[in-house]
């Protein structure tokens, strides 16, 4: 049965500055024992994440309705500054590409995560393909965007000790 993720409680507060805070919390969570509060594991965590990452250079087959393209460009700004909300069912359209399979292995997905991070961090503005729902994106925004998602995905995550 799955958790309803917007009513889980313990999740960690994360307020990721730069990728490299993604990093650095992502070598630590990798490291020891963790256990998992919502409906994925960290290896599905990170698969999702690095999917994620990588459409911002890569693009993505995913073609949102109209009506989300035409206020997705109004929402931006909450998206890229304040907490992503959670217990967002991902569109059948998009499952392929964002949807982790059940079977991701962790240190695997976590080596994705990183590759897809330092893409990221090496990108320009030019570098980037537009964003299905929020249209054109400088690099700067589009790593608050990542770093909300990560901040969001990461926080289900706590060391086994916690």
């Amino acid at each position: 049965m799955a958790i309803d993720t917007k009513k889980v409680e313990g999740r960690r507060e994360l307020q990721f500055q730069s990728l490299d805070d993604v990093l650095a919390d992502l070598d630590q969570l990798a490291s020891g024992e963790v256990k998992t509060l919502g409906n994925w594991s960290l290896g599905q965590i990170c698969g999702h994440l690095a999917a994620g990452m990588s459409s911002a250079l890569d693009g993505s087959s995913f073609n949102p309705p109209f009506i989300f393209r035409l206020i997705g460009p109004f929402m931006k700004k909450k998206f890229l500054t304040g907490k992503m909300p959670t217990g967002f069912k991902i569109p059948k359209a998009a499952e392929g590409q964002f949807l982790p399979s059940n079977d991701v292995e962790t240190e695997a997905a976590v080596g994705e995560l990183r590759s897809a991070i330092e893409r990221l961090k090496a990108a320009s503005d030019a570098d980037l393909v537009r964003h299905p729902m929020f249209g054109e994106m400088t690099k700067h925004e589009a790593e608050q965007f990542h770093l909300r998602h990560a901040e969001m995905h990461l926080s289900f995550v706590v060391p086994a000790a916690s």
